[in-house]
């Protein structure tokens, strides 16, 4: 099996773990609201969500419980996150949260 150069640092099961291996909040909403924009039928359970985002477990479940917290996400009764209705995809974004724009002002 032939592996292209440089091909094994883009699978991220092969990533370094650790400190600085996960991106920073605002990057890791950004990249799961939009998952979920784009995939509109999509239903994940935490250890589904984690592998995909590619962050720890815990650390997935906390920024996931602050999205349904903040209407951005909603969780069905079996603990599946899915996305909330996209029936109006030019509505206005909630506002930052507090935490975030605390963060950003730094």
């Amino acid at each position: 099996m032939t592996v292209l150069p440089g091909a094994e640092s883009l699978d991220r099961r092969r990533q370094e773990r650790g400190v600085g291996a996960e991106p920073i909040r605002a990057d890791l909403v950004a990249m799961v609201l939009g998952t979920f924009r784009e995939m509109p039928g999509l239903c994940l359970h935490l250890n589904q969500a984690a592998r995909l985002f590619g962050v720890h477990p815990t650390t997935c479940q906390v920024l996931l419980d602050d999205l349904v917290a903040l209407g951005r996400l909603r969780r069905a009764h079996d603990g599946q996150y899915l996305g909330r209705d996209l029936a109006d995809p030019l509505a206005a974004p909630s506002p930052m949260p507090n935490y975030l724009r605390t963060f950003r002002e730094h």
